[in-house]
C-alpha cells in the first residue's frame, strides 16, 4: 500500500469527522512550523492544510515527525499564494473555516537585491489570498440550522423548504462584514452577561416575526417600501 495514498485517505476521513479545517500559508518556515505543531496538539478538532512554495525559508522536513494521531489531521501542499487558480481549487475542495497567513518575503537584505519578489509575494500574493476568501464567502449558503428553524416553525416539509426563497443581494457601500466586539470591559466593570445564547436568540427572533406578521406586512408596503426601492433598487435588488 502506498504510504502517501494512505496518509491522504486518513486526512480525508478527518475532514468528514472534525469540525474545522484551516489553511496555513508558509507553514514550512520557522514560525509556521511551530504554529502548526502547537495548533494540532491543543486543538484536536482542527485539520490543517499547509500551503508553502518551499523557497529558501521553507523545509517540509520540519513537520515530518508529527505524532500519528496528529499527522492524520495535517496535509502539505506545495504551491505559491500568487497562483490564483491553485488557491481557488483548494478553497473549493476544503471549504476552509479560516486562513492563517504566514507566507511572506521578510529578509531586508533580500529586499534590496530583489524588491520585485517582495511586492509579488507580500502584496499580490496576499491580495489573491483575500480574493479566494471573498469568493468562498460569496458562495456560502444560508446555514442549514437557521433555514431548518424557520421551516420547522412553519411546518414545512423538506420538499417545500424555504431554500427556494433565499436571495443573495449586493451589500451597501461600506457595509460591515462582521462585528468583532470585545465585551470584556463591560463584563468586568459592570458585571454584564449575555442573557441568551445565539441559538436561543435566533429562535426568539424567528418566533417574534412569525407572531407579528401584521407588522411585517406593514413595513413591506407604503412609504417604507418606497425608501427601500430608492436606496437599493439601483444595486440590482427588486421587491
Amino acid at each position: 500500500m502506498n504510504p502517501i495514498t494512505t496518509k491522504y485517505e486518513k486526512f480525508q476521513e478527518h475532514l468528514k469527522s472534525n469540525q474545522y479545517t484551516w489553511l496555513v500559508t508558509g507553514g514550512a518556515g520557522f514560525i509556521g512550523t511551530n504554529f502548526i505543531r502547537h495548533a494540532l496538539a491543543v486543538r484536536p478538532d482542527w485539520n490543517i492544510v499547509n500551503l508553502d512554495a518551499l523557497t529558501y525559508a521553507g523545509n517540509p522536513a520540519n513537520l515530518e515527525n508529527l505524532d500519528p494521531g496528529i499527522a492524520d489531521r495535517y496535509r502539505f501542499v506545495r504551491g505559491d499564494i500568487c497562483d490564483a487558480e491553485l488557491l481557488d481549487s483548494l478553497f473549493l475542495k476544503y471549504n476552509f473555516n479560516g486562513v492563517i497567513h504566514f507566507a511572506a518575503e521578510s529578509h531586508v537584505d533580500r529586499s534590496i537585491q530583489g524588491p520585485e519578489d517582495f511586492v509579488e509575494t507580500n502584496v499580490m500574493g496576499t491580495f489573491r489570498l483575500l480574493e479566494a476568501c471573498r469568493k468562498l464567502r460569496q458562495n456560502k449558503k444560508m446555514p442549514d440550522g437557521f433555514r431548518d428553524l424557520v421551516d420547522d416553525r412553519l411546518g414545512r416539509s423538506r420538499n417545500n423548504s424555504g431554500r427556494r426563497l433565499i436571495r443573495f443581494v449586493t451589500d451597501r457601500p461600506g457595509h460591515d462584514r462582521r462585528y468583532a466586539i470585545d465585551a470584556t470591559k463591560i463584563k468586568t466593570d459592570l458585571g454584564w452577561t449575555s442573557v441568551h445564547t445565539l441559538e436561543q436568540a435566533l429562535e426568539s427572533t424567528v418566533d417574534w416575526y412569525l407572531n407579528n406578521m401584521k407588522w411585517v406586512d406593514s413595513v413591506q408596503s407604503g412609504e417604507y417600501r418606497k425608501w427601500i426601492e430608492q436606496n437599493y433598487q439601483h444595486r440590482g435588488v427588486t421587491s
